[in-house]
């Protein structure tokens, strides 16, 4: 079985897409009401071999911090920062559910 790769100009456009569908829905903003979330460690995370036993505490406002200024003209983003946008984005997915389909 070939190991699937995820294209990432597809992956771009699907995200896209995503983001200019809630936008089409008035949707201009989502408004951090939860502060804190459980994280698995990165060296826990894709081991499904045991159950991971320590759970990091991470915030969603940090995360929004560490990326939004990648907005500005010339600031570098850092390939971890994925890692943050990730995060707000299954956020902003787990709040807009019931709303918008």
């Amino acid at each position: 079985m070939q190991t699937p790769a995820v294209e990432i100009a597809d992956l771009r456009r699907i995200v896209n897409r995503l983001l200019d569908h809630i936008e089409s829905n008035g949707k201009r903003s989502i408004a951090l009401n939860q502060t804190f979330y459980w994280d698995v460690p990165e060296e826990d995370r894709y081991g499904i071999d045991d159950r991971p036993g320590n759970l990091d505490v991470r915030s969603l406002h940090d995360d929004w911090d560490c990326i939004r200024f990648l907005v500005e003209e010339g600031e570098e983003p850092i390939v971890d920062q994925l890692s943050e946008a990730a995060t707000l984005l299954r956020y902003i997915g787990d709040s807009l559910r019931e709303e918008i389909d």
